[in-house]
């Protein structure tokens, strides 16, 4: 099985991600920790949706969800284009990335265009593993 460098990032993301989950950590709660409120979840493949699923019905404000692929729909959020960001950014405090194949290039586009904090997905779950002390 060929497995391609974007399905390793994914499932090195999941790895990690699932060790917070089965420490019982509150994502949500990590994140208001981390002075992350008002998001804009940028990249709804399988990472984003699950992020997406983790945040629901939480503190934290999904602003919109971004995903640059129209074949990709979602049937609860707010799911838009990079081209409309212009609508939504005064009312977001980060743009979490997903997608780490495309984060440098995702990044250097928002930061360019707003002044905003962006982060990577993984990044995120790195931090939490420390502030938990959840170590693989």
């Amino acid at each position: 099985m060929n497995i391609s460098v974007r399905d390793e990032m994914v499932a090195a993301t999941c790895e990690k991600l699932f060790i917070l989950l089965v420490n019982k950590v509150d994502i949500a709660e990590n994140l208001k920790e981390l002075g992350i409120n008002n998001i804009c979840i940028y990249g709804m493949g399988k990472l984003g949706r699950y992020l997406y699923r983790l945040l629901e019905n939480t503190d934290i404000n999904v602003v919109v969800c971004v995903d640059n692929n129209t074949e990709i729909t979602h049937d609860r959020a707010m799911l838009i284009t990079a081209a409309q960001l212009d609508l939504y950014d005064n009312k977001i405090d980060y743009y979490i990335v997903t997608s780490e194949f495309y984060y440098e290039e995702i990044s250097s586009q928002l930061k360019n265009r707003y002044d905003t904090n962006v982060v990577l997905f993984r990044n995120l779950i790195d931090e939490m593993l420390f502030m938990n002390e959840c170590y693989s």
